[in-house]
């Protein structure tokens, strides 16, 4: 029975060593995660405030009359830098008037058309989700209005001194 008693003793010891490394490994860890936690909140808030720095910049540049994200693709070569800046969030766009923006995009262009395509695409770069036909049924309505011309599938912008006085009263009676 002694002997018995030995072994069950020595067991047992093996045991709670065991156990008592898996409790300091575990202890460990956790350590390691909270700092991992403070330092991924840490990290979070620099970038938060990275971001939000970009948004004023971003602001600035629209009030100047260009897209800082959109440059900053366009001139962008290394492919890394090209991929972080996908993955930037970017302040969500306020509200548009897809009307009055498909209007401006046929203004800035003048003289050179425009293609629904195009104006599709800058937009859902921007972020908004538009229906595949809404740029074209916008740039006819445009055309009905005798504020856009089509040529196949090139838009062109009429500057309000060309358009025709007969679009525009038509435009009048419809609404």
């Amino acid at each position: 029975m002694a002997g018995e008693a030995n072994d069950f003793e020595a067991t047992k010891r093996v045991f709670l060593a065991r156990f008592d490394a898996l409790v300091a490994a575990w202890a460990e860890c956790r350590d390691e995660i909270e700092q991992a936690q403070a330092f991924i909140a840490d990290q979070t808030s620099k970038q938060e405030s990275y971001r939000v720095e970009a948004d004023q910049l971003q602001t600035a540049a629209l009030a100047l009359g260009f897209d800082m994200y959109e440059a900053s693709r366009e001139r962008d070569e290394n492919e890394e830098r090209a991929e972080t800046l996908k993955q930037m969030p970017q302040r969500q766009a306020a509200p548009i008037s897809i009307k009055n923006t498909v209007l401006d995009e046929a203004r800035a262009a003048h003289p050179r058309p425009v293609r629904a395509a195009e104006i599709r695409e800058k937009l859902r770069e921007l972020g908004h989700d538009i229906h595949d036909k809404t740029i074209g049924m916008t740039l006819y309505r445009w055309s009905k209005k005798g504020a856009i011309r089509r040529d196949g599938v090139d838009w062109y912008y009429v500057p309000e001194d060309q358009r025709s006085p007969a679009a525009e009263a038509e435009e009048d009676l419809i609404g």
